[in-house]
């Protein structure tokens, strides 16, 4: 039987989570992904979404215990990109999502590569 949690223990687990997706971000940013059917901007704002819902949490769980919030929940929050955006817009798998059904704005060139300035003001 699996012990429940404290409420230190599901903090540090938020914390660990937005690490990790930052992490993730980050590496979408530069090489992109391998997602099959969707741009690289679509996979980098939902791993951001992910991160703005670990910091909601992160602040419910410390109201609750108050606990002052980890140094990951002041960590900036990654910009919204172009869902359209592509890491490599000239790779194999970018022209075939470009030409695919899902893909919305065939005539539209892919955006350039934005900037993550790391002392961005987070959302939070």
């Amino acid at each position: 039987m699996k012990r429940k949690q404290t409420l230190h223990e599901k903090i540090a687990e938020q914390a660990n989570d937005i690490r990790e997706e930052e992490k993730r971000w980050d590496l979408i940013r530069k090489g992109g992904c391998s997602d099959p059917s969707w741009p690289d901007g679509a996979n980098m704002n939902l791993t951001r979404n992910h991160i703005i819902y670990a910091k909601q949490n992160i602040r419910e769980l410390c109201k609750e215990s108050g606990e002052s919030p980890p140094e990951e929940f002041y960590f900036p929050t990654p910009p919204r990109v172009d869902e359209n955006f592509f890491a490599n817009p000239n790779s194999k798998r970018a022209r075939r999502i470009k030409t695919g059904p899902l893909w919305k704005c065939a005539n539209v060139e892919p955006p350039e590569k934005r900037k993550f300035e790391e002392a961005q003001m987070s959302l939070f």
